[in-house]
């Protein structure tokens, strides 16, 4: 077999766990272990308060520990709640490793990931990894070793550090799970963190390319070690087929061109799966007696007991998540759809069951999966899967897909998950399904009514809040009378005043009177005594951002001056409420919001931090300055200044405006006729507003220099065509 030029060293160990040294001019350089530091939220544990906080850590008891971890969120986290995660997971290092169950360690490595403590990430499955003796895996005990595979987070806080040392470490663990349990059913998770590792080594070669300097080889070196000793050792046909230097280019090609922002992941693990490096486990040859189905062929996760085929495809449907690759997810969810007997969902056909008959590549299975044609087809597909597809669907806004899968599932009746039920509420609030909200509605409230345990009802109680907030979104009729006010009185939950009004300010907002329904609720809280809480405020900046109202900025200074709080959202609806009110402010009024937008951004962060918003501030403050409508009104004329347009389209003509030069000199001929003859004819008018939309012809010279008169005519008839067509930009 052919050998790449990055070759490994003769050595055991990779070059960077060892470092490199090199001679040139008899003169040695070292170059130590590939660790660029990440820009990690900085905690000082040297102040009273985290001493204070880390002592009252060490008196919880373990249950008190590991309810802790409920107290933060994994898809919306905090980022001033870093500091408490940085003391929890410090105390679970110190004291606690050994003695809490794999499931709280491996949630708290997620925790810390999650807030970008990815040291600390790395540091808590190492702690734990060195107490998984090859002593426990005779003992067959899934919750000691099966469970403690090397999760994919653990593989992306090593990416995050830039440490392909780790990453090496990691791929080893990969392999020793991989050959020691392998019917534990956890070996998905290990086959795919195998890979990622390889993957995540060439991505820290990317961050390097262009120097072409010495952490950029010795990450392809680190990669090519990976790929040579262990994915040769659990892949050896795969490996065979293609050369390490063949395979690196492949992957360089995903991560460097990429073009949906995820680095290649989708592209990369699907070419794993064509060439073999990921193996279906119905490909799999097993003992006799294992048909696929058994025990040992799944794992138990939070969404109940999973089979290992649902599982694979649940991680491959994962990594479309970043990407937004709907359809490819869709595709993967119809591959283990054909498995199991279901139509396929992505040309949202009917999810029944099917009676195809079972594909000639697939290995034997028992009677019972193939099913009859009366068996509730969305039955067989687990509540791990079906997560994991909604959460591709939901990050894309892909919410009528959403939709339509879970009404499936209810056809069917499936009772759906409070995790699955999670995503498809705020689905269902955004497209107005109140089917969905009162089955979640009736769902919850029927549990909490037979009297559950502790941890069940804590979940119910998050599911009937949740589906009253969607249902507050979807305007049924009678809201607070039959749904909202009934539970407050069972007592059915732990409804505050807080969340009550919320949910009614949300039912006004989506009325057809949300002014009066706004002022009603303010009474009320008045009348009870109830404080204007961050929610709330939220609440009625949104509402009063949607009516226009010149309450809104009466609001935010309340908030921020009086009461000290302060979200970044608010200040967004504040730029939008200006511009939507552009000619009703005065002067003092647009000074304080600019001045908000600089104490908040600063003056650099106004052209990048504000995204979207660059041309509201831009006409905001060419407003402040100019004052273009009072000089407009004294002598007929515009200012002689005009506005400077953060606009990203703008952008792109000024700075590469030969991309969209087309017959320069056909135009320049031209022009001039088809100016003179557009007045008057509204025909002719459309189609030179939409030939000026096509090209800048006439606004730049052969040398691509702007010519200033000739582009702002160009510009202007280009704004007048987007606020015809509804994208206004003025």
């Amino acid at each position: 077999m052919q050998r790449c030029i990055l070759a490994r060293v003769v050595n055991s160990l990779p070059s960077s766990l060892h470092g490199i040294t090199s001679n040139n001019d008899s003169k040695h350089k070292v170059f130590f272990p590939l660790r660029q530091a990440v820009a990690e939220p900085s905690v000082d544990t040297n102040t009273e308060a985290y001493r204070h906080l880390a002592h009252e850590l060490s008196l919880l008891s373990q249950e008190e520990f590991g309810r802790r971890l409920y107290r933060f969120s994994r898809t919306n986290f905090d980022p001033t709640q870093t500091t408490v995660v940085h003391a929890l997971v410090s105390e679970l290092i110190s004291r606690r490793v050994q003695e809490v169950s794999i499931k709280c360690v491996r949630e708290y490595a997620h925790l810390a990931h999650v807030a970008k403590l990815h040291k600390l990430c790395l540091d808590v499955y190492f702690a734990r990894a060195n107490l998984t003796t090859i002593g426990s895996v005779t003992e067959n005990n899934d919750t000691k070793v099966g469970d403690f595979a090397v999760p994919d987070f653990v593989v992306d806080s090593a990416y995050a550090l830039c440490s392909t040392s780790d990453l090496i470490r990691l791929a080893s663990y990969c392999v020793k799970h991989l050959q020691q349990v392998p019917s534990l059913g956890w070996e998905v998770m290990s086959a795919f963190s195998l890979v990622r590792a390889f993957w995540r080594c060439i991505c820290v070669a990317s961050i390097h390319g262009r120097q072409q300097d010495a952490e950029y080889k010795q990450a392809l070196k680190d990669a090519s070690y990976i790929y040579d000793e262990y994915m040769e050792l659990v892949y050896p046909d795969a490996y065979k087929e293609l050369t390490t230097q063949d395979a690196i280019r492949t992957v360089q090609r995903f991560v460097q061109y990429a073009s949906s922002a995820d680095e290649g992941e989708m592209l990369f693990f699907r070419f794993c799966l064509q060439k073999g490096f990921l193996r279906r486990p119905r490909d799999t040859t097993r003992g006799e007696g294992d048909d696929g189905f058994g025990m040992n062929a799944g794992a138990t996760v939070e969404g109940g007991k999973i089979s290992e085929e649902q599982w694979f495809y649940a991680s491959l449907i994962a990594t479309c998540r970043v990407g937004n690759h709907v359809d490819s997810a869709l595709r993967y969810f119809d591959d283990i759809g054909s498995y199991l007997g279901i139509v396929q969902v992505s040309c949202n056909d009917l999810l029944h069951s099917c009676s195809r008959k079972i594909r000639q590549d697939d290995p034997k299975r028992p009677e019972a999966a193939i099913g009859s044609r009366d068996r509730k087809s969305m039955e067989k597909v687990s509540e791990y899967l079906i997560f994991q597809l909604l959460n591709v669907l939901q990050i894309a806004k892909e919410n009528g897909k959403i939709v339509f899968i879970a009404r499936a599932m209810l056809r069917d009746g499936v009772q759906l998950g409070i995790s699955v039920w999670s995503i498809v509420l705020i689905a269902a609030g955004e497209t107005r399904a109140a089917d969905l909200a009162l089955a979640a509605f009736t769902q919850a409230k029927d549990a909490l009514g037979d009297g559950s345990h502790a941890l069940d009802r804590r979940g119910n109680e998050y599911l009937l809040q949740t589906a009253i907030n969607a249902l507050s979104r979807c305007q049924v009729p009678r809201f607070e009378e039959e749904y909202l006010q009934p539970c407050h009185d069972q007592q059915l939950m732990h409804c505050t005043n807080e969340f009550y009004f919320c949910a009614l300010l949300q039912h006004a907002h989506n009325s057809m009177d949300p002014a009066n329904g706004a002022e009603e609720v303010l009474r009320r809280m008045k009348e009870k005594g109830t404080p204007l809480t961050t929610r709330i405020i939220s609440r009625l900046m949104k509402i009063y951002l949607r009516i226009e109202s010149p309450k809104l900025l009466e609001l935010y200074q309340h908030a921020t001056q009086q009461l000290g709080t302060f979200r970044s959202s608010w200040l967004d609806e504040l730029l939008l409420w200006a511009d939507r009110r552009r000619y009703e402010l005065t002067h003092g009024e647009r000074k304080y919001i600019l001045d908000e937008v600089q104490r908040v951004h600063g003056i650099k962060g106004t052209q990048g931090d504000l995204g979207g918003l660059r041309t509201q501030y831009a006409l905001l403050k060419y407003d402040y300055e100019y004052s273009p409508l009072e000089v407009f009104a004294s002598t007929s004329y515009p200012p002689e200044t005009e506005p400077t347009i953060l606009d990203s389209r703008v952008h792109f003509l000024l700075k590469h405006p030969h991309c969209v030069a087309h017959n320069i000199e056909k135009w320049r001929n031209g022009c001039t006729f088809w100016i003179n003859n557009t007045v008057g004819d509204e025909e002719k008018a459309q189609r030179f507003l939409r030939l000026s939309l096509l090209t800048n012809e006439g606004a730049t010279t052969t040398n691509g220099e702007i010519k200033p008169e000739e582009f702002r005519l160009y510009m202007g008839r280009m704004l007048e065509a987007l606020q015809k067509s509804n994208n206004c930009v003025v």
